[in-house]
């Protein structure tokens, strides 16, 4: 019987084989020895940041537990010294905290007056007070007390506390109904786009609006509107 001699790939084969089973005997001799002897890692700088941070935070307490000591003591030892002053001398020590004074009962005119003005009056803010100026300006000043509750915020039971104290100088701005445009008429707080361009066409049409109740035949103004609206209009 006749065997075949191996070709040249199958040796070639057999050699990468043989190279494969050495390097895996020697993997299975040396790993172990060398889990056996692991490598050790120098943790000795990482501790000294460590201990280098710890230190820090223990001299951050010591600061603030020697500062809180200190305003304990010096609070109390004001406190102590004025206690003594007050009762030695039996004098009492104004504080220094403002307080707006309501003493003053003069009637202001809210269409003269400033902030400062207006912040005297009971319930009204720098806040307020600014809001009124805003809103004054835009009605081209008031006709009336009571459009003050038309400005946001200020509420029926602040007005009711100062409406005594108010008055109302009606000297504003007036609208020229007859010759106004479309912007300088929505620029009004009572009047928005449409009823502008509707007061302009009606003028457009021919017609001279000569009174309130011509004012009234414009589609889009009703009786409110023409209401809110007397003291802001000149007819001539």
């Amino acid at each position: 019987m006749n065997i075949p001699s191996p070709t040249r790939g199958q040796w070639r084969g057999y050699g990468v084989l043989c190279i494969v089973l050495v390097v895996a005997l020697l993997a299975l001799i040396f790993w172990p020895l060398k889990e056996r002897n692991p490598k050790t890692i120098d943790n000795s700088r990482l501790q000294a940041l460590v201990d280098e941070y710890g230190e820090g935070i223990k001299i951050a307490d010591s600061i603030r537990r020697d500062s809180m000591r200190n305003i304990r003591y010096n609070t109390y030892h004001d406190k102590k010294h004025y206690d003594n002053q007050r009762y030695e001398t039996g004098k009492t020590y104004q504080t220094h905290e403002y307080k707006r004074d309501y003493s003053n009962k003069a009637v202001i005119d809210i269409n003269s007056a400033d902030t400062a003005m207006l912040r005297s009056l009971y319930g009204i803010g720098p806040v307020l007070s600014q809001r009124i100026v805003r809103y004054r300006d835009l009605l081209g000043g008031f006709v009336r007390k009571d459009q003050l509750l038309e400005v946001y915020g200020l509420s029926k039971e602040c007005y009711s506390g100062i409406s005594d104290r108010i008055t109302v100088n009606a000297t504003n701005k007036k609208i020229k109904i007859n010759e106004a445009t479309i912007q300088e008429l929505k620029k009004h707080p009572y009047i928005d786009y449409y009823q502008a361009k509707a007061i302009v066409d009606y003028r457009n049409s021919g017609h001279h609006i000569a009174n309130m109740q011509d004012l009234l035949l414009i589609n889009l103004i009703d009786e409110t509107t023409a209401t809110k609206l007397q003291g802001y209009i000149q007819f001539n």
